[in-house]
């Protein structure tokens, strides 16, 4: 087999390797990224799993010079996926209601367009506040090329708040009230620590 055209060639079942979002993200940002295209990894929920739930899923987010914006594309679904779920939209041009990133989910809880019980993952009910707190954090560090794994962060928040009805403030993660499509964010890794423990203390305080 040709190496340098692998990539192209369907492989049959047994020679395929099992990945999760995580995997097939972070070797689209790598591909893009050595074309010297921009482009990372976006933590947030996928409407198109188990609606109306969203579910904890990992996109790329690339710049499309053309048209001038930046687009989401879910590397993960071939032919068979798009079917099984029904999906009808661009896997590389996600719509934005179709993936909400973390900052996006939690805006929307915040203002009670969303229920945040129903984000999160479902196999085991870890759902609610507590678990985009977590990806909020995952998400700000992928914007800085700092690129967590999926489980990073979560358990230390979830332990604080065991419960999905855990009250969080905006305040608690202030950079979550500014969108980030198309701006560059310049956070350091100071501010992605700072940034969870604020979280972890809103959490702990239970009602401020």
């Amino acid at each position: 087999m040709n190496i340098s055209c692998a990539l192209a060639i369907e492989r049959p079942l047994e020679k395929r390797l099992v990945g999760v979002c995580d995997h097939f993200a972070r070797l689209l940002v790598a591909f893009l990224r050595s074309r010297g295209k921009p482009a990372r990894a976006r933590f947030g929920f996928g409407a198109y799993f188990n609606p109306p739930q969203f579910e904890e899923h990992i996109v790329v987010e690339y710049w499309d010079a053309a048209q001038n914006r930046w687009k989401l594309a879910d590397p993960q679904f071939d032919d068979v996926w798009r079917k099984q779920l029904k999906i009808n939209h661009d896997i590389l041009d996600v719509p934005r209601t179709q993936f909400l990133t973390a900052a996006d989910a939690w805006r929307r809880c915040r203002v009670k367009k969303a229920d945040p019980t129903k984000f999160g993952i479902f196999v085991g009910e870890q759902r609610g506040y507590w678990y985009i707190a977590g990806e909020l954090v995952r998400d700000m560090a992928s914007l800085n090329k700092m690129e967590m794994l999926p489980w990073d962060a979560a358990r230390s928040v979830q332990r604080l708040a065991p419960t999905t009805g855990t009250r969080l403030t905006t305040r608690s993660c202030g950079w979550a009230r500014y969108p980030f499509h198309g701006q560059r964010v310049g956070f350091g890794i100071r501010d992605i620590r700072t940034c969870a423990l604020f979280c972890a203390l809103a959490i702990s305080r239970r009602g401020s």
